[in-house]
C-alpha cells in the first residue's frame, strides 16, 4: 500500500484514501470544542508556540502530551498515535 504525504497540502494520502495529519486532527477536534490554540495549550500545560506546531505538523508530541490531548480533546489516543506513526514513516 502506497502512502504519501503531500508537503504543499499536508495531507496523508493512503491507498488513495486523504488522511487527516495529527496537526489537522487537533485543529480539528478543538475547533470543534470551540476552543482556542491558548486555551487548548493551558489545559495541556504546553505553551502556545508547541500547540501552533504540533498543528502545523512541525513536531510530533511526546507520550505525556499525546495522553493530555487524548484526554481533553475526547480522541481516542489511538487514532493521535495512527496519525504520528503515518507521519514518522514518512520522514
Amino acid at each position: 500500500m502506497e502512502i504519501t504525504l503531500k508537503k504543499e497540502s499536508k495531507h496523508i494520502i493512503r491507498g488513495g484514501v486523504k488522511m487527516l495529519t495529527i496537526g489537522q486532527k487537533i485543529m480539528e477536534s478543538r475547533e470543534n470544542f470551540h476552543m482556542s490554540q491558548e486555551e487548548l495549550a493551558m489545559r495541556i500545560r504546553k505553551s502556545l508556540k508547541m500547540v501552533q506546531q504540533l498543528e502545523e505538523n512541525q513536531m510530533t508530541p511526546d507520550q505525556d502530551t499525546l495522553f493530555n490531548l487524548s484526554s481533553v480533546l475526547d480522541i481516542p489516543i489511538s487514532d493521535l498515535i495512527d496519525c504520528c506513526n503515518e507521519q514518522k514513516i514518512l520522514h
